[in-house]
């Protein structure tokens, strides 16, 4: 089965800082959706986040779909929280509201979580 394309939506709209050594940002997007946006200079780190992120929605893993978030020059010069990303391309990530790696391990002794964390195990090994 082949790789669906990768997908590639345009900031609009700036709405919150994350900071951490991402400085991640949420944003809003042309198609509708909010993301968590990571700038394109981490380098690896990031191709990776982009990478697993892509390989854990195509095994079934409870991963976020990720994206390109392409960031338009002129909406950087019109807010400067955006100016870390230096316009181009970002990594995304579709957000979703509560959900933090900070929580750590939860609801695991439900018996239909069983596939979803064996799917997190395959992907993180």
């Amino acid at each position: 089965m082949p790789l669906a394309p990768v997908l590639t939506v345009e900031v609009r709209t700036h709405l919150a800082d994350f900071g951490g050594m991402s400085n991640a940002a949420l944003v809003q997007c042309d198609d509708g959706q909010k993301y968590v946006i990571k700038r394109c200079s981490l380098g690896r780190p990031l191709v990776a986040e982009h990478v697993v992120g892509r390989l854990g929605t195509r095994i079934g893993a409870p991963c976020m779909e990720v994206a390109f978030a392409r960031i338009p020059p002129a909406l950087i010069a019109l807010d400067p929280k955006l100016s870390r990303f230096a316009g181009g391309i970002a990594h995304a990530t579709v957000h979703v509201p509560s959900v933090s790696e900070h929580k750590g391990v939860q609801h695991a002794h439900f018996p239909q979580n069983r596939e979803r964390f064996a799917r997190l195990l395959i992907l993180f090994s």
